[in-house]
Formats: C-alpha cells, sequence, structure tokens
C-alpha cells in the first residue's frame, strides 16, 4: 500500500482517517469538501470485509465456529458517503494471526486515488463477532493514468495527495468490528460496527478464494 497504506487494510475502514485533519482542497478546479467526519469509518474500513465466509448457512440466531473462518477471503466494503470501495484480500490462520492485502479506492474531488496497504495483526471470534487487531506494514498508492497527471500539473492536488497519505499511521494499531449476519460454504454477509458505540458502518461482502 502506498506504502502509503501500510495500514492497509484496515481498520474500522482501514481507510484510516482518524484522527486526521480536516483534508481540504480548493484551488484550480478541485474542490474538497470537509471529510472529516467521515474519517474514522475509514480507518475501520479495511479489515472487517476480510472475514466473510463460512462452510455452513447460519441464522441470526447461530453461532459461526472459529474452524469455518480460517482461510483466505476477499471482501468488498462499500461507504457511498464518503464515495470508497475497499476489496481485502485476507488469510486468517488457525493460530489467530490474520494477513490482509486491502485496495482502497477513494473518489474526491472529481479525482480516483488508489492505495494499497499490506497489514498484519490477530482475529478473535465470540459468537457472531468478529474482530482485528492490525497494524499496517506499507501503504503504496496505485493512482490511475489520468489522476497521475492531474497531480503532476497542480501543486494543489499534490499537497492533497499528502495529506491523505499523512492520515494513514503505520504505528497505530487499527480495532476492527464486524458481526457476520448470513454465511454458508462459498459466501459471508457481515456487517462492520463502530468498536466504540457498537453503531453499523458498513455492509461487506465475502467469498471464500
Amino acid at each position: 500500500a502506498e506504502p502509503f497504506f501500510r495500514e492497509t487494510r484496515a481498520v474500522q475502514m482501514r481507510t484510516a482517517f482518524s484522527g486526521a485533519p480536516c483534508l481540504k482542497l480548493s484551488v484550480d478546479d478541485y474542490k474538497m469538501a470537509s471529510f472529516n467526519q467521515h474519517e474514522e469509518t475509514m480507518k475501520k474500513s479495511l479489515a472487517p470485509l476480510l472475514l466473510c465466509t463460512a462452510l455452513s448457512a447460519f441464522s441470526a440466531s447461530e453461532t459461526v465456529s472459529e474452524a469455518q473462518l480460517v482461510g483466505r477471503w476477499q471482501c468488498t466494503t462499500e461507504y457511498p458517503e464518503i464515495k470508497t470501495t475497499i476489496v481485502d484480500t485476507i488469510t486468517l490462520h488457525p493460530d489467530y494471526r490474520v494477513e490482509d492485502t486491502g485496495e482502497d479506492t477513494m473518489r474526491i474531488a472529481g479525482e480516483t486515488f488508489r492505495y494499497q496497504i499490506i497489514s498484519h495483526g490477530t482475529w478473535k471470534l465470540e459468537g457472531k463477532q468478529l474482530s482485528f487487531a492490525l497494524r499496517d506494514d506499507s501503504i503504496t498508492p496505485r493512482h490511475d493514468v489520468q489522476t497521475q497527471k492531474h497531480m503532476e500539473n497542480s501543486t494543489a492536488l499534490r499537497k492533497f495527495e499528502r495529506d491523505i497519505a499523512a492520515s494513514f499511521s503505520l504505528e497505530e494499531e487499527n480495532i476492527i468490528v464486524l458481526r457476520i449476519d448470513s454465511i454458508d460454504k462459498n459466501n459471508m454477509q457481515q456487517t462492520q460496527l463502530n468498536d466504540r458505540n457498537g453503531e453499523e458502518m458498513a455492509k461487506s461482502r465475502c467469498k471464500r478464494l
């Protein structure tokens, strides 16, 4: 991840903007509204999507076993309010280690910013609630050609992109909490929860790889 996404994955929206300063861009044709209120959501967006799969279906009243979650998954989570989509490829090990590679796409001020974030940490299952404690290893920008050209021609846009990157922390541990809503042999649906107040943040769709 860019190694910008060193904190890749996420963390409550692993899009990791929690605690970052309000970002604003208003130069040339770029106008960026403050997305301070969405920073925390982004920061945790990443890892939660990863755990979406199991071997047998269960209803809301049933539980899921750790054995069902062990393996490699690909999860997609969307945050419409901040125009962000995160695709995580995560591996859950029997010894509770987890590795994640996240691809974050953010559409801001008419531009598309993409970052790859690689993270590692641990996972825990309690009933239907899955939680991750992740630390980002690298954050790497993967912007498309058009966005790169616009950045080359705009000092303001380059500064804005640096502000986004600076909002990610490679040192801070990210806690991601997910509620498993449904699961079968190859697919899982889950809801990301705010680790502080339990509020629902986003829905994730996962498939076993």
